[in-house]
């Protein structure tokens, strides 16, 4: 705005001392007066609808895209639950195998989550991905485990990791328009 009217009395400055000058400086209070109409007549730019849009669309999409994974996340945790607690009451070799099992399901659910460009959700991406990780750092000291005791101290843990996984994904879940998961 004062910019505009800086011009504006430039503008009226250069008119009123062209028409008073000889004809060789009305050329100049001409070219100068032609000159700034186009600089005030610039249109501002104005930010454009689409991309509200298109970040709706690329939360939907974001949505589609971790609704898979986590589906496929969830049936790893239920087959890996079952599988642990049948091995729990069994050998060693038994429950470590099963450990390994779970590890590496765990560890595809993780690559398939970093595989994504989260967008405006990273920072809750993130944390869902740390809490898988001490999951599965619990999951490979269970699953490299010398001794019943060593393979149980990382398994008791297992519950609290499991409930910062529930808190970190549906904050995830909230942040891309998706209901909570039930524990």
């Amino acid at each position: 705005m004062a910019r505009t009217k800086r011009l504006a009395i430039l503008a009226v400055t250069v008119l009123v001392l062209g028409s008073c000058g000889s004809s060789a400086t009305t050329p100049t209070a001409s070219a100068a007066t032609t000159q700034q109409p186009s600089v005030v007549a610039t249109p501002a730019p104005t930010p454009s609808p689409s991309p509200t849009a298109s970040q709706s669309s690329d939360m939907a999409r974001l949505a589609s895209q971790y609704s898979e994974i986590s589906d496929e996340g969830n049936a790893a945790i239920v087959q890996c639950n079952k599988d642990k607690a049948a091995a729990v009451g069994g050998s060693l070799a038994k429950s470590k195998a099963a450990a390994q099992e779970c590890l590496t399901s765990y560890i595809g659910y993780v690559a398939d989550l970093n595989a994504i460009n989260w967008g405006p959700v990273q920072p809750e991406a993130n944390n869902v991905i740390d809490a898988m990780n001490k999951i599965d750092v619990l999951m490979e000291q269970m699953a490299n485990a010398t001794s019943a005791a060593t393979f149980r101290a990382a398994y008791d843990q297992l519950a609290s990791a499991e409930v910062g996984l529930l808190v970190a994904a549906n904050i995830l879940r909230a942040a891309l328009g998706l209901p909570p998961v039930q524990s």
